[in-house]
């Protein structure tokens, strides 16, 4: 039994499987709750509801600038506008925009992998038509010989072909000089004999 003819190209993979990002990325967001609290108080805090609930409480403010609220009212708006929401929201907001951008950090990260592979399955490819371009030309080197060869023995195998049928025709000429001649023959005997009968 003959081993099979190895191949022409190995090709060299690129290490690295396409993942599902949203997926990876909900489960590294289901893995705490700081993550997901902070991710929801950043969708929510740039709506128009929380628009309408900080000018209420601007306006709640104003009230008491104008000495038409207790001074203790606009005392805890003004530390729960100025102080609290300010001191608290601004690093809330920061951990959910990193959250979020580390959705975006994932996806520039499989798809530059991604356009890697691609790149990489390009050029095995192109280095895989070359190696067969190169085996082609062989190939045809190696047929063109073998005709060339073929040729060569069809010349002399029409070269003997000729000679033979030249041989062949002589000898048809000779048998042919052969039965003029046993005819000629045939007819002296017959004459020969038509003497001696004559003679008699």
């Amino acid at each position: 039994m003959t081993d099979a003819p190895a191949p022409l190209y190995v090709h060299k993979k690129y290490d690295h499987e396409p993942r599902n990002i949203n997926d990876q990325h909900q489960e590294e967001m289901r893995q705490g709750i700081n993550s997901r609290v902070a991710v929801w108080i950043t969708d929510n805090v740039g709506t128009m509801q929380t628009a309408y609930i900080f000018a209420g409480l601007a306006i709640i403010g104003l009230f008491g600038v104008l000495a038409i609220l207790n001074p203790s009212v606009y005392t805890f708006i003004a530390w729960l506008s100025q102080t609290f929401l300010q001191l608290v929201l601004l690093p809330v907001i920061m951990v959910g925009q990193n959250v979020l951008n580390r959705h975006a950090q994932l996806q520039a990260d499989e798809m530059f992998h991604n356009v890697q592979r691609t790149l990489n399955d390009s050029e095995q490819m192109t280095m895989h038509l070359e190696a067969q371009d190169r085996e082609l030309v062989k190939q045809t080197a190696i047929l063109a010989a073998i005709q060339q060869n073929q040729g060569k023995e069809l010349e002399e195998h029409t070269r003997i072909l000729t000679e033979q049928e030249k041989k062949i025709a002589g000898l048809i000429q000779n048998i042919s000089d052969l039965h003029q001649i046993v005819r000629e023959n045939d007819r002296q005997i017959a004459q020969l004999l038509n003497v001696l009968k004559d003679a008699r």
